[in-house]
């Protein structure tokens, strides 16, 4: 997207509110949570995550202008405590071993614009 597109997309998205649809490949969704985030690890990359009714997410990389969409639902893992995040050099997670290569990044909440954290958890 040019600039000026980007931002009449991000001006438009941080304008929802809770329950507006928005279509992503044709499907409308609506969208339930909205927050702006950034992280110790991005630096000054900040990001946008919009979570919708049905589980999917939409991140959105506003200095990379990329967008990253899931419909994948993506709760609590109980294989993986909340003790081990950001501190375990790995984590098995069904059955098979992965390196944790983002250790100590936090995540910082610059503004909520509505919705829950964990809708459905």
């Amino acid at each position: 997207m040019k600039n000026e597109k980007w931002s009449e997309f991000v001006n438009k998205l941080t304008n929802m509110r809770h329950g507006d649809p928005i279509k992503i490949d044709g499907k409308p969704r609506k969208i339930i949570a909205l927050a702006h985030y950034r992280t110790d690890n991005l630096g000054d990359s900040e990001y946008l995550k919009a979570t919708f009714a049905d589980g999917s997410f939409l991140l959105v990389l506003l200095k990379d202008q990329t967008l990253m969409f899931t419909e994948k639902v993506l709760h609590h893992i109980p294989e993986i405590a909340d003790e081990q995040i950001g501190v375990a050099e790995e984590l098995t997670y069904n059955g098979e071993k992965f390196k944790l290569v983002n250790k100590n990044d936090y995540q910082f909440v610059l503004r909520w614009y509505f919705g829950e954290y964990a809708p459905g958890r």
